[in-house]
């Protein structure tokens, strides 16, 4: 991974934005052109555990949790930017291990100038949801719904 600031300034980086997304709502945005393999931002917030993970996603509704490893969560929902980062079925960034307390977001391919940044959110029901709600939805490029179609075909 390649980095051209320092970690402290990755927190809250100026040329990612908040805008209106095509995809839903608001959506996170580059002002700049950014490189494959380049860390975009730094994922933090509030770092939380399993069973509190689920409790938030049960009782409140939070669906800004990101998974960290096994009993850690971190959980963005105060946060001014990545929170408002949407699913893609053809993602331009991904979800790297940072430490215990956070994550990096990364380029998974180049990013221009003004491009939305997205992620896969990589669980079931999101390939159904996105291609019923998505109007930018890439479903035939999307590999993991196609693995996903695979396996419940073989289930019937």
């Amino acid at each position: 991974m390649l980095s051209r600031l320092p970690d402290s300034a990755l927190y809250n980086p100026d040329y990612i934005v908040v805008l209106d997304s095509p995809i839903q709502g608001k959506g996170i945005f580059t002002t700049k052109p950014c490189e494959t393999g380049e860390v975009l931002m730094i994922i933090a917030g509030e770092a939380i555990n399993a069973d509190e993970c689920l409790r938030r996603e049960d009782e409140e509704g939070n669906v800004y949790i990101f998974y960290n490893d096994d009993d850690t969560y971190i959980d963005t929902a105060m946060t001014a930017k990545i929170r408002y980062i949407n699913h893609s079925c053809a993602p331009n960034a991904e979800v790297k291990d940072r430490d215990h307390e956070s994550l990096y977001l990364v380029a998974s391919c180049s990013i221009q100038a003004g491009e939305e940044i997205t992620i896969d959110y990589d669980y079931e029901e999101i390939y159904d949801v996105c291609f019923l709600r998505n109007p930018t939805c890439k479903k035939d490029q999307c590999e993991a719904r196609q693995r996903m179609l695979d396996l419940q075909s073989l289930s019937e």
